[in-house]
């Protein structure tokens, strides 16, 4: 978001920072130089200068429904898992285990995900106490991901509600780029040993 205030704006928020200089004598300096900026025309150095913080964008619907259907996700795989004996904490099943978002260029995504975490009444099993910042980006391999569960989901068993181990693999599986899986749908060698 950018600040762009009008003319009158500009000069109402210069005379509040002035104010405020009167009534915070020890952050004056840093008042009155905000609200020079503000009468100079100088908007576009507020925030990064940190003399302003401004309202993040609004999230959409659509990223809260995309966080959702991960987490969603990420809970069938983790039952599914459990139900199989397969320990999601091993190095080789790690796979199953909900990574995150990008803190760099999926901000949105992660900030839905931290709020859900601090409430802390959903998706606990996979969101868990950590940081939630992947450090790589993962909407892409969701997204993977996702359409695989989507056609998998409905073909659970009606009494355990559990997937199979054979969806969940493929689920997993489609963490890989397509580029980056051998013959049979896993991660080559070579893709194998750079995740390392």
């Amino acid at each position: 978001m950018t600040l762009q205030p009008t003319d009158t704006e500009r000069l109402i928020l210069s005379n509040q920072f002035r104010i405020l200089a009167k009534l915070e004598p020890e952050q004056a300096v840093a008042h009155e130089r905000v609200g020079r900026l503000l009468l100079e025309g100088h908007t576009w150095a507020l925030e990064s200068l940190g003399a302003i913080e401004l309202p993040h964008a609004l999230i959409t619907e659509d990223v809260v429904k995309f966080v959702f259907d991960v987490l969603d996700m990420y809970r069938a795989l983790g039952t599914a898992a459990a139900h199989h004996g397969i320990d999601i904490d091993s190095p080789r099943a790690a796979s199953a285990r909900f990574e995150g978002f990008d803190g760099n260029n999926e901000t949105e995504h992660l900030a839905v995900a931290k709020v859900l975490q601090e409430n802390g009444d959903r998706w606990t099993e996979s969101l868990g106490q950590g940081d939630l910042n992947s450090h790589r980006p993962c909407l892409e391999m969701y997204e993977r991901m996702l359409a695989v569960w989507r056609r998998v989901r409905i073909d659970r068993s009606a009494t355990l509600n559990i997937m199979s181990k054979e969806n969940l693999e493929r689920i997993v599986a489609a963490r890989i780029h397509p580029d980056y899986r051998d013959d049979r749908g896993g991660a080559s060698a070579a893709t194998t040993e750079a995740n390392r």
